[in-house]
């Protein structure tokens, strides 16, 4: 029986219905994609990511992206942050982000790519 329910339309046919680890993960994607103060109701909720990922890439800039991570990924009770690896990418940033979905103790790894030039986020 599935510990969490809900749906999705993103990348979907027919079935919108997504549970546990790849509900969760859908979430995860989602809060990354959502800047602060864009929801409605939720002023603190989302990232400030995006205004970071277009920063020159040091060791700095490296750490306040890894806290951002960090800090998003704790909004959701349902995952706990293990770990962000940041690397320069053609056009964007490549982030090996580790987490575990909860109650489990199985440590996931999200390869993400933040998009510059298009502004997006893709899971790889």
């Amino acid at each position: 029986m599935a510990t969490y329910i809900g749906f999705s339309t993103i990348d979907r046919k027919r079935k919108f219905t997504l549970t546990d680890n790849d509900l969760v993960v859908r979430d995860v994607l989602n809060s990354l994609l959502i800047r602060k103060g864009e929801k409605l109701g939720r002023p603190d909720y989302g990232t400030d990511l995006w205004g970071l990922v277009f920063e020159p890439l040091n060791d700095q800039m490296i750490k306040a992206l890894q806290q951002e991570l960090q800090q998003t990924i704790e909004q959701d009770p349902r995952v706990k942050f293990e770990d962000a690896q940041v690397n320069p990418g053609a056009n964007g940033i490549l982030v090996e982000l580790f987490i575990t979905v909860l109650p489990t103790s199985e440590q996931q790894r999200l390869s993400l790519f933040f998009d510059q030039d298009q502004q997006t986020l893709t899971l790889l």
